[in-house]
């Protein structure tokens, strides 16, 4: 009786199977567009902010594609010393991958007075005030101080014959909780390569917090960044992601450490579990935070400490 049972429910499946072939054809609203913030006050150096527009669910992504904002009134206000300052639009040309390509942004006037005093301080609190096609839109960061690590050194990779290494540190995290930062890495190669890449880059992971780690030393690795642009599924470019990733003899490798806030940590990792899960089915979806109320994107602080070590030859 149980066999004919299993028979039954095997046939049955199989014709529910064969019956949901019917090719489904679903049509997606086009969601409204939504201005794009992309701000950065560092300490000791001038605020700039970048407006565009959002991208639709399938629009082609490319730097053509991309709809910069103009006209927009842009002010940076020091809420620790009361000091505010508007920025002005410059229209930019730059080359990329042999391509000409024009963006906007909004930084102080250099020529101006009182320049410096927009000039970002650790511990000081910057607001952004952008108005946009009559809305108005607000963020508020703070450039936070950052400790850096106690302790730098050079571990080779195993079956590497000691050619290629990598960046270990110890950090001694504050005994005040609430610590949040973000770092970059840029390897300045001494054997240049086609692959090599000497831009500031992050890795899968940029941020951290001292959650589970408040007062205490921490030994880890610094992973080194790579350009965001190779395709894991092309066996070449696996090669050179590998080679960006690692050092070798000779190599100078300089990391910017920044202590940021807790909005422009959750920005980020965010935005980077949703970049690293793309394409798998079983992450779950995530909602990138953004700091600007009413758009997408990012108002950051960044109180930025550098520190290098040289490969040995």
């Amino acid at each position: 009786m149980l066999q004919k049972f299993l028979i039954l429910l095997l046939c049955t499946s199989g014709l529910l199977l064969a019956s949901c072939e019917k090719e489904l054809k679903v049509n997606i609203p086009a969601g409204a567009s939504k201005l794009v913030v992309e701000g950065t006050i560092e300490n000791n150096n001038y605020p700039y902010v970048v407006l565009s527009n959002s991208i639709g669910f399938f629009d082609k992504i490319d730097l053509n594609s991309i709809k910069y904002e103009k006209g927009a009134q842009i002010s940076v206000t020091d809420l620790t010393t009361g000091f505010s300052m508007p920025l002005q639009e410059y229209s930019l040309d730059t080359l990329v991958n042999g391509q000409l390509f024009s963006f906007v942004i909004y930084a102080p006037n250099f020529s101006g007075a009182n320049i410096d005093s927009i000039r970002g301080q650790l511990n000081h609190s910057y607001k952004l005030n952008i108005i946009n096609k009559g809305k108005t839109y607000e963020s508020v960061t703070k450039i936070a101080n950052c400790v850096l690590p106690d302790s730098i050194w050079l571990e080779p990779i195993p079956k590497t014959n000691d050619t290629a290494f990598k960046l270990r540190v110890i950090y001694n995290d504050p005994d005040t909780n609430g610590n949040y930062l973000r770092y970059k890495t840029q390897a300045l190669r001494k054997n240049k390569s086609v692959n090599a890449n000497e831009e500031f880059l992050t890795s899968f992971g940029s941020v951290f917090d001292d959650v589970f780690i408040t007062g205490q030393t921490l030994p880890f690795y610094i992973d080194l960044g790579y350009s965001k642009n190779i395709d894991f599924g092309d066996t070449s470019q696996r090669k050179t992601f590998e080679y960006q990733t690692r050092i070798y003899r000779g190599d100078t490798i300089n990391v910017e450490w920044s202590g940021i806030d807790y909005n422009t940590y959750n920005f980020w990792t965010t935005l980077e579990y949703s970049r690293n899960s793309t394409g798998n089915p079983f992450a779950s979806p995530t909602k990138v935070s953004s700091n600007v109320k009413n758009a997408i994107g990012i108002w950051g602080g960044y109180g930025t400490k550098t520190f290098s070590i040289i490969a040995p030859n």
